[in-house]
């Protein structure tokens, strides 16, 4: 994969460096997904990773994730290996939105709440502001209150991602 820093930064982050990386799954072991690796994302800038189908976009945020482990290389945050930290403790300060997000039957707000249970309604609308939902989200019926449909049915496709991308920045996480 190859990857792409904007110049807009949030004031908050890890830098992330892949030094080297390699990996190939467990089911296959004798093909390569990555190969050195080593790319360098930057605390506080937006990053796109972008290639053709099966370059390793998906296996580069597995390993980030740490559903995996690398075969070679290491991967670091502010210059510490990854494997060295609690995992379920590092998910935390990850916030990521697939590319086919899932919401539930409830609310606009019962969607986003997912991501910090104990969100005021104030912290909402922000989030909302910062994925920019807030607008679309305003022209509702019933603006917050709006029910979902299953799985979402009742919003657009670039609805439904910033209402998830609203849920991801709703818990503040590092990354």
């Amino acid at each position: 994969p190859s990857a792409h820093a904007d110049t807009a930064t949030s004031g908050q982050g890890a830098d992330i460096t892949f030094q080297a990386v390699s990996f190939s799954y467990p089911t296959s072991p004798d093909l390569m997904v990555l190969n050195e690796l080593s790319l360098h994302l930057p605390a506080g800038k937006r990053v796109a990773l972008t290639g053709e189908s099966g370059s390793g976009k998906s296996t580069t945020v597995q390993l980030l994730l740490r559903f995996y482990d690398p075969t070679g290389g290491v991967i670091t945050a502010d210059g510490v290996d990854i494997r060295t930290m609690d995992v379920a403790t590092w998910r935390r300060n990850i916030g990521l939105v697939s590319q086919e997000p899932t919401l539930f039957a409830g609310t606009v707000e019962e969607n986003i709440v997912v991501g910090a249970p104990d969100a005021t309604h104030e912290q909402v609308v922000e989030a909302c502001v910062a994925a920019n939902a807030l607008g679309f989200i305003e022209q509702f019926p019933e603006k917050f209150q709006t029910p979902m449909g299953n799985a979402g049915m009742q919003v657009s496709g670039g609805q439904k991602q910033r209402i998830a991308i609203a849920r991801a920045l709703i818990r503040k996480p590092r990354l």
